[in-house]
């Protein structure tokens, strides 16, 4: 009688002339709850790993572009900021040499017998950088204060004192 039944309780459906009894046992012969149920399963580990895939790359995402901050983040020392000038060491001077008499010179009014026609870019290179023959100042220093002289700034200067700062260290 299942089986007489089923056709007729699923064209009641179909018409909508189904009473609630009919109904109930309607969804007891096609087992509707256990293939409901199945059916939620498996669209639930569907949706799952749908949205666990969409998160993982979300976070991994989310690391790579925090990395990416942290990495170009201006890096601030609690420590000041100190330049410092270091004096060549001092080699002893020696005594001043007298300058030697220049050799005897050909007589201006001669022109030379064969003077070789060079550019002038050739003839600067070729001439000699002249150093002065006699030191006439001798250097002291004094021993007695340092001349190290230190500019120190940290994160609250001002532009305008550390320019001022820089301009006193370099013409000391």
């Amino acid at each position: 009688m299942t089986q007489d039944n089923l056709p007729r309780l699923l064209d009641k459906y179909r018409e909508g002339t189904i009473s609630d009894a009919e109904l109930a046992e309607l969804n007891r012969l096609t087992h509707r709850d256990e293939v409901l149920a199945s059916a939620n399963r498996r669209a639930g580990t569907i949706l799952f790993r749908r949205y666990a895939g969409r998160t993982g790359l979300a976070v991994a995402a989310l690391l790579l572009l925090g990395a990416g901050v942290w990495a170009l983040r201006p890096h601030h020392d609690d420590s000041p900021l100190v330049a410092e000038a270091q004096l060549p060491a001092a080699a002893p001077l020696a005594a001043p040499q007298p300058a030697a008499p220049p050799a005897a010179a050909p007589l201006a009014s001669q022109p030379p017998a064969t003077a070789p026609k060079t550019s002038r870019k050739a003839a600067r290179q070729a001439q000699p950088k002249h150093a002065p023959a006699v030191v006439t100042k001798q250097l002291q220093l004094i021993d007695d204060q340092p001349v190290e002289s230190v500019v120190t700034c940290n994160n609250k200067c001002e532009a305008d004192s550390v320019i001022s700062d820089i301009w006193k260290f370099l013409s000391a």
